[in-house]
């Protein structure tokens, strides 16, 4: 068995894409090991863009509304839906994307993917109502999104017998399995988003103290086990990483949003010493908190 593509990049008008050029617009997997500013801007694309997660936590924003993006996750966007990451930075991690532009898709749910697609007519104008009315962008490990991709990107540079259609195949099966995935979530009601809501505004709300798992769990009436698993399944994290995360989250918004010290925000983030502050952030954003600020700045 050959070895499996860690990354790859097919961009607008590649040799490998070329044929797919009237539809499939971008498919690329990427790690990033920096933060670099501006390198993910509020923008909008020319399709419909698909992502996936594989490492890191990044924050994403459509219009007005901000997300959390776990390992594991997908998340879709239509393309009049202007967005981006809140500090206009790709986060280090893994993402991968696809980005796949119809023959017509409208606001008001109007699609028509093109000649290429197999898909029904009336399938079609049922996913594009979907995908139009849709308030919950973030897909929850569960889909197979990374395999597809993944797929596409063999087929792209193998071109064996059939690869065209198996290409538009997947990218049909795509479409209906978020779309059916979506009209699912549409069903239930947002016991995942309240937990998340929830414990984060308890964290937030005490952010500069000292927290422990068992006193968190007995806020949410659970054994600290069964919390830890909780916690786990709907964030991607174990507690004491969610908890690091949603401190250094905060310590990039004041570093980037203050003039407060770095002492002063360590304190306020609930770190025990700034010093111990900079080396977790150091290791989890790739600089130092005082360069970071700078980043932010210009």
């Amino acid at each position: 068995m050959s070895r499996q593509r860690t990354y790859f990049m097919h961009w607008k008008g590649s040799p490998d894409i070329a044929p797919f050029l009237d539809y499939l617009v971008e498919l690329g997997c990427l790690r990033f090991s920096g933060i670099r500013k501006h390198s993910l801007d509020f923008h909008y694309n020319d399709g419909i863009e698909i992502c996936h997660i594989s490492l890191g936590t990044h924050h994403w924003q459509v219009e007005d509304r901000q997300f959390q993006l776990y390992p594991g996750n997908g998340f879709i966007t239509c393309p009049w839906q202007r967005h981006g990451n809140p500090q206009g930075i790709h986060e280090r991690g893994e993402l991968a994307w696809l980005i796949l532009k119809p023959r017509t898709f409208t606001p008001d749910g109007c699609l028509d993917l093109g000649s290429w697609s197999r898909l029904e007519p009336e399938t079609q104008q049922m996913i594009g109502h979907v995908l139009a009315s849709n308030t919950r962008p973030v897909i929850v490990p569960g889909l197979p999104i990374m395999d597809i991709f993944r797929t596409i990107d063999l087929e792209l540079v193998r071109k064996q017998l059939g690869y065209r259609e198996h290409i538009n195949m997947l990218l049909d099966s795509l479409l209906l399995r978020i779309a059916r995935y979506l009209l699912t979530q549409a069903t239930k009601t947002d016991t995942r988003d309240d937990f998340i809501a929830r414990l984060s505004s308890q964290v937030h709300s005490r952010l500069s103290e000292r927290i422990s798992i068992d006193e968190l769990a007995y806020s949410f009436g659970m054994s600290p086990s069964t919390f830890s698993r909780k916690v786990k399944a709907h964030t991607g994290f174990p507690p004491a990483d969610y908890l690091l995360e949603l401190r250094l989250a905060e310590a990039r918004r004041l570093l980037a949003t203050t003039q407060d010290t770095i002492t002063d925000i360590a304190t306020a983030c609930g770190f025990c010493s700034s010093q111990h502050f900079a080396q977790l952030f150091a290791k989890r954003t790739g600089m130092t908190p005082r360069k970071f600020r700078t980043n932010s700045t210009h």
